[in-house]
């Protein structure tokens, strides 16, 4: 007589519990545990430090739900010290159950593409004169593309401004606790906290905005080039002269002209 043994019992809630931490949890926690020296880029290290606290918020919630199991979580060795409740309000504005609540934890998730990040950085983390440093680049490009939409532009470089374009858009994410990625409210002050511990000259909503001037001019600059490169060759000069191109001596910025083909 064969006895056949028995298929381990898999706890759903367990299960969707270690997914979350793996794909979410432990990356962060690597980011958030990495405290730059005074002087570099912090933004990646605070931002990762509120979207860990994020995530706990996700399983807080996921939990009273029975979506997520009661299991300890992995905290990082250290993070950044920032003011909670200006990112996070309790209670929800959202009615969940498991279904909705599944959907909403999965947008939040892929809405965290690397350009996003880097504009979640960028607007609300960084240092003004980093944050300046980056939206002059955007505009120097875009000033070049719309006066010569002929150059050749390496895909680096719309690949290093691309936080301003797909990256600026705004969240569908209200009633969660990924709100705060909107950037909807006043009171979301910029914080840097390098050695001085001081906060920025801007709000994020300030710089939030100032994304949007200089992202409508890049994103017309950009079509502009590829029209102008689809354009039969015979068609391109009258092409250039409709559109009032009249700077021949403009040319990419130094930054791009570094980055070579």
């Amino acid at each position: 007589m064969s006895i056949e043994a028995e298929s381990p019992v898999i706890d759903p809630a367990l299960f969707r519990l270690r997914l979350f931490v793996e794909q979410w949890v432990v990356p962060l926690n690597r980011v958030a545990s990495n405290d730059p020296f005074s002087g570099d880029p912090q933004g990646p290290w605070v931002l990762s430090s509120v979207l860990r606290v994020e995530a706990d918020r996700w399983i807080e919630l996921g939990r009273m739900l029975g979506y997520f199991a009661d299991e300890p979580i992995p905290g990082p060795s250290t993070r950044a010290a920032f003011p909670e409740d200006r990112f996070f309000n309790n209670p929800y504005a959202l009615e969940f159950d498991d279904v909705t609540f599944s959907e909403t934890l999965r947008t939040a998730m892929e809405d965290l593409t690397p350009a996003r990040r880097e504009f979640l950085s960028l607007v609300i983390f960084e240092r003004d004169d980093l944050f300046e440093q980056r939206l002059e680049e955007v505009r120097e490009l875009a000033d070049a593309l719309t006066a010569q939409p002929w150059l050749n532009v390496p895909a680096r470089a719309v690949d290093k401004i691309e936080w301003s374009l797909d990256g600026a858009y705004l969240s569908p994410l209200r009633g969660t606790p990924a709100e705060w990625r909107g950037i909807t409210h006043d009171e979301n002050e910029a914080w840097t906290l390098g050695a001085d511990r001081t906060r920025t000259k801007r709000t994020p909503i300030a710089r939030r905005d100032a994304v949007d001037d200089v992202r409508r001019t890049a994103a017309k600059a950009i079509e502009w080039a590829i029209e102008y490169e689809q354009t039969p060759v015979e068609l391109r000069a009258a092409q250039a002269s409709r559109r009032g191109v009249d700077n021949p001596e403009a040319s990419l910025p130094s930054w791009v002209r570094e980055m070579g083909n």
